[in-house]
């Protein structure tokens, strides 16, 4: 069993990117679980990325941004999970100050 504090995490978030930090919390074979925090102010036309075996679940603890994928913008703030699919390209930015999300990563099973 593990207990976060969600502050004492946000010092340990390591750089991906200028605009992005993160910190993986739990990893175990089928699943992934992490912040991920996006600094406005990033690329206006970010790269998407696709996970091809797993799906994305993220909880916006922080901030407004937006989640781009299968061409659709949808804003984000405090309160919103969302679902990303399998194989879907994506991305998030902030639109105010930092975006703050809890992601999942679940895997999928292969498709028969």
């Amino acid at each position: 069993m593990e207990a976060f504090r969600l502050e004492e995490l946000l010092s340990h978030l390591e750089p991906l990117t200028p605009e992005i930090r993160f910190r993986d919390l739990v990893s175990r074979p089928t699943f992934k679980a992490g912040l991920i925090a996006f600094s406005p102010g990033g690329t206006a036309d970010p790269k998407q990325i696709t996970h091809s075996d797993r799906d994305v679940l993220c909880y916006v603890l922080r901030g407004c941004g937006r989640l781009r994928a299968d061409g659709t913008l949808t804003p984000l703030e405090p309160g919103m999970l969302c679902h990303v699919p399998a194989k879907t390209p994506h991305d998030f930015a902030a639109t105010g100050e930092e975006l703050l999300l809890l992601y999942v990563l679940i895997e999928t099973p292969p498709a028969e």
